[in-house]
């Protein structure tokens, strides 16, 4: 079989697709209906600044992606291992990197510091695979069992891992956060200088540009002997295989295959400042704040490349969804972040953009790994590249391209033979 292979949705694990097929000897043709690649990895310039789409994030201990990706070249900046809480008013600090202040600090009970400890020490000496296959439950109910107080829970676990999960209620997959926290443990928390499109736009440098055809709706996929895939303008495409690297809902209505389809939502508001809320590139979490921002972070104190000389780049994320026009949520985020940084000047902060990310991640409920489906569907030559094949992460879709790259090498190989 010597035809194109489609891959339908541009975004990394199309990309590593992609890449990987091309390798390989395959001709492919890269669709998406964005105008460029990279899915939800995007970094827009606005009035100087380098504006990423929702708050994102590259953990270095990521193994799938630390193969997939040359990170020196990615000229990375660190965030600082921990986070600063506002609780009753006062912030107080979480740091990894600094024991004897963290030993000192009364703010997360010695109890729960020693369990951190006999946590960090288990999953180290856990392989990832041990993680993944380790009996799930809910976060809450895994951190409960394991004797976390409820002063930790609900000081830096809820803000923190709330906020990596978009959920504060932490019902999600404790093996998930399991695996996270070993993540965050045996790596640093990194993004590039220029923004998070810099990940993607280094896996489709090594693509030929006229391979990405952009701007381009895909609005259905069939399979059998010659699979295709049929655009909104009614022209059909014809190909040796069809990889549908799309999220999961989107895919599910082009295959009609039952795939996951629930997502958590998220809207971030990016604000120019003339001075940092604070210094320090560290994420500012909001403890027991009863406003709706859940973090804060001066990005252009992880990278100064993100903002124009004389001036800071500020992101505030809050969870789900809001039905306020972007000028009033931006005016309510901006007062409510006056009352957590008073004397910073927030009053005068510019808002930038409002994103509003509806399907920001994929719902991983307990268990959601042993049911996840395979990158071989029913459909004959038709393919998934998809966080919903692995997992919602970068390294999660990392590898899901890999992986569906394999398989449809495979059966190219079988039908060749």
């Amino acid at each position: 079989m010597g035809g194109q292979i489609v891959i339908v949705g541009a975004g990394l694990a199309g990309l590593v697709c992609a890449r990987k097929l091309r390798n390989a000897g395959k001709n492919v043709l890269l669709m998406d209906k964005a105008d460029r690649p990279g899915g939800r990895m995007r970094t827009d310039p606005i009035d100087g600044f380098r504006v990423d789409r929702g708050f994102q994030v590259l953990f270095t201990a990521y193994p799938n992606a630390d193969r997939e990706l040359v990170y020196e070249d990615l000229d990375l900046q660190e965030f600082l291992p921990g986070a600063r809480v506002l609780w009753e008013g006062k912030f107080h600090e979480i740091r990894r990197d600094d024991p004897i202040s963290m030993a000192l600090s009364s703010f997360i009970p010695t109890s729960d510091k020693l369990r951190t400890a006999s946590l960090n020490l288990e999953l180290g000496a856990r392989s990832i695979g041990h993680v993944w296959q380790g009996q799930d439950q809910p976060a809450l109910e895994m951190l409960v069992s394991r004797g976390f107080s409820q002063q930790f829970i609900d000081r830096f676990a809820r803000p923190f891992f709330g906020g990596v999960f978009l959920d504060r209620n932490l019902e999600g997959s404790a093996n998930m956060m399991q695996f996270v926290w070993k993540m965050l443990n045996e790596g640093d928390t990194v993004l590039p200088a220029l923004g998070i499109e810099e990940v993607p736009r280094q896996v489709f440098a090594d693509l030929p540009e006229d391979c990405f055809q952009g701007e381009c709706e895909v609005v259905s996929v069939s399979g059998g002997t010659t699979p295709s895939v049929k655009l909104s303008n009614g022209d059909l495409i014809e190909a040796e295989a069809v990889v549908v690297a799309t999220d999961s809902e989107s895919a599910s209505k082009l295959t009609g295959l039952p795939l996951p389809t629930e997502f958590k939502s998220s809207i971030t508001v990016s604000f120019a400042a003339d001075a940092r809320p604070v210094e320090e590139p560290v994420i500012v979490l909001n403890g027991d704040f009863p406003g709706r921002v859940n973090h804060v972070i001066a990005m252009s104190a992880v990278s100064p490349a993100l903002a124009p000389q004389g001036r800071e780049l500020v992101s505030a994320t809050i969870l789900g969804v809001s039905d306020k026009s972007d000028v009033a949520l931006a005016a309510d985020v901006r007062y409510e972040l006056a009352q957590w940084f008073p004397g910073k000047n927030v009053r005068q902060w510019s808002p930038l953009r409002v994103d509003r990310i509806l399907k920001a991640q994929l719902v991983q409920s307990p268990g959601f790994f042993a049911s996840r489906p395979s990158n071989e569907t029913r459909l004959e030559g038709v393919f998934l590249a998809s966080e919903c094949t692995e997992n919602g992460s970068i390294d999660g879709a990392a590898l899901s391209g890999v992986k569906c790259a394999e398989a449809v090498l495979a059966r190219s190989a079988v039908a060749s033979s």
